[in-house]
C-alpha cells in the first residue's frame, strides 16, 4: 500500500465535527444532500487523540476555532496588524500575470493514507519531524468507517487520518513555511513511519490531489464513461445481427418458404429482429 500526505488549510469550523462524527453535523450533511460514505457500524474503530503543549497553550482545552482567535490576536500582538484571512489576486507589474495568495492559515490539516491496523502511536516519528520544523500536532484522527459500496454491493475502505497542525510561531507570530525539500523529506517519513511504500511524486505522475467529492465525482464521471462505451459496443453488435438476420430472411424467403424448416427459420429470425430493434429503442 502507498501513502504520502497532502497539506491544506485547516477547515477551522467543521474539523472536530467531522473528526469526531458528530451526529447532529452528519445528520445535517445527509439532510443538504452532500453524498457521504461512513458506515457507522465501523465508527467504533476511530481512533483520536488530542495534544498538549506544555509551553504556552492546552489543545486539550480549547476548540479549533478559540485556538484560531487566540492565534489571530497574537499576530496583530507580534506583527502588528490584523491578518489577510481572505485569498487575494496579486498582477505582476511586469508580465500582468496574476497569482493567487492565499489566506493566513497558521493551522493546517495533513490528510494521509493508512493500513487498517494503523495506530496513533505510529505517528510518533512524524510528529517528531514535523516539531523539528516548529510545528505542533494538535490532534490526529484516524478514520476506518469511510469508503464506498460498489454494484455488487462490496464494501470499499478509504482508512485514512487526519493530522491537524499549528503552524504559528507563538514567539514571533510567523508561520512556519515548509520548502518543497522539506514536504519531499516529509513524504518519506510518513512512509516510513507507517510502514507503507511512498507514494510516486506528483511531478511525475502529473496527478492531482482530489478532496472527497472531487474524487467521487470523479468515479462517477469514469463509471459514465465505461457504460457509454459498453453500450456503444453492444448497440454496435446488435445491428450487426439485425442486419445479418434481414439478410438471411432476404435469401430464404420467395422460393423456398415451401420447406418448413425454413418457414419457421424465417420466422425465428423475424422475431430475432422484432427483438433487437425492441433493445435499440431502448438504448
Amino acid at each position: 500500500m502507498k501513502t504520502g500526505i497532502h497539506i491544506k488549510p485547516c477547515n477551522i469550523g467543521d474539523c472536530e465535527k467531522l473528526n469526531s462524527r458528530d451526529k447532529d453535523y452528519i445528520e445535517s450533511v445527509k439532510k443538504s444532500g452532500r453524498s457521504i460514505y461512513i458506515f457507522e457500524d465501523l465508527t467504533h474503530l476511530n481512533q483520536s487523540k488530542i495534544f498538549k503543549w506544555s509551553r504556552d497553550y492546552d489543545y486539550s482545552r480549547s476548540t479549533i476555532a478559540q485556538l484560531f482567535a487566540y492565534e489571530c490576536d497574537l499576530y496583530k500582538e507580534k506583527i502588528g496588524r490584523a491578518p489577510m484571512l481572505k485569498d487575494r489576486i496579486r498582477t505582476d507589474k511586469k508580465t500582468g500575470k496574476q497569482k493567487t495568495i492565499s489566506g493566513w492559515s497558521p493551522i493546517r490539516e495533513g490528510v494521509i493514507p493508512i493500513k487498517a491496523d494503523t495506530q496513533i502511536s505510529d505517528f510518533a516519528k512524524i510528529n517528531n519531524w514535523l516539531l523539528s520544523k516548529g510545528i505542533h500536532t494538535i490532534r490526529i484522527d484516524l478514520h476506518h468507517d469511510e469508503g464506498y459500496q460498489d454494484e455488487k454491493g462490496d464494501r470499499k475502505y478509504n482508512h485514512h487520518a487526519h493530522i491537524i497542525m499549528d503552524c504559528l510561531n507563538h514567539d514571533t507570530g510567523k508561520t512556519v513555511k515548509l520548502s518543497k525539500e522539506d514536504i519531499e523529506e516529509l513524504q518519506g517519513v510518513v512512509a516510513d513511519a507507517l510502514g507503507m511504500e511512498r507514494g510516486e511524486k506528483k511531478a511525475v505522475t502529473g496527478a492531482k490531489h482530489l478532496n472527497p467529492a472531487e474524487y467521487r465525482q470523479q468515479e462517477a464521471e469514469k463509471k459514465e464513461r465505461e457504460a457509454t462505451a459498453m453500450i456503444s459496443e453492444t448497440k454496435s453488435t446488435l445491428v450487426t445481427i439485425h442486419n445479418r438476420a434481414e439478410e438471411l430472411i432476404s435469401l430464404f424467403e420467395g422460393s423456398f418458404c415451401q420447406h418448413k424448416e425454413l418457414a419457421v427459420l424465417i420466422k425465428d429470425l423475424k422475431d430475432c429482429i422484432f427483438l433487437i430493434e425492441s433493445q435499440l429503442n431502448k438504448i
